[in-house]
């Protein structure tokens, strides 16, 4: 009797202590969180579901990762206003997936544990790369390309400034140029002034490496 009593009772020790052990796994089918250390959002899931159906055909730079971490706070600012895109705001979906990968920290890919640094723009050069990263495609694009509101000067590509930017260009007298006068006027410069555009003006330096550019032959 107290043998068989004895037995009962390791046995429901061992039925309780295989619970207890099955309760220290996750169950199956069932994702812990991690969210913590990694994020779990990426650029490439944001751009693919907003930037690039809805931003790029104005905003061409916004294909670029660079380019969007340097505007997030404008992003955000005018994506919750319902001011972008135009004529199109996001739905509540794509604007809580693009609110929550900027909480995350903005990551360019998913093993970011810490918001990425931001990625320094070289300094002004008078050369193609250096002009198209600092000040065409931040500052003149959205307007000055195939689908913008001023095609018929193209700078969104090395061959569409090719074929619409050079007429605009006097290469014996660059600062008599079209392209210098209109940078540089104080009236009516470009990209334009308020309230027509809040992209920020070219410096007289900028101006400079421009004109420094064209004496060079547009390298």
């Amino acid at each position: 009797m107290i043998k068989t009593a004895f037995k009962i009772l390791v046995f429901m020790s061992l039925i309780h202590c295989g619970n207890f052990i099955r309760s220290k796994h996750t169950p199956s089918g069932v994702t812990t969180d991690q969210s913590s250390s990694t994020s779990t959002i990426a650029f490439a899931e944001v751009r693919d579901k907003i930037f690039s159906p809805k931003c790029v055909e104005c905003h061409i730079q916004y294909a670029d990762y660079n380019f969007v971490k340097k505007d997030l706070t404008a992003i955000l600012n005018s994506v919750e206003q319902n001011r972008m895109p135009r004529n199109s705001p996001l739905d509540d979906g794509l604007k809580k997936l693009l609110k929550d990968w900027i909480d995350m920290g903005a990551a360019s890919e998913l093993i970011a544990t810490e918001p990425d640094a931001p990625v320094p723009i070289d300094t002004l050069q008078a050369t193609w790369d250096s002009l198209y990263a600092n000040i065409f495609i931040p500052k003149c694009v959205v307007c000055h390309s195939p689908n913008g509101e001023a095609p018929w000067v193209d700078v969104s590509s090395r061959i569409g400034m090719s074929k619409t930017l050079l007429k605009h260009i006097d290469f014996k007298n660059p600062r008599e140029s079209t392209l210098i006068v209109r940078l540089a006027d104080p009236e009516e410069p470009m990209p334009p002034l308020p309230p027509f555009s809040n992209i920020s003006q070219l410096t007289p330096a900028e101006v400079d490496v421009v004109v420094e550019w064209i004496k060079n032959g547009l390298p």
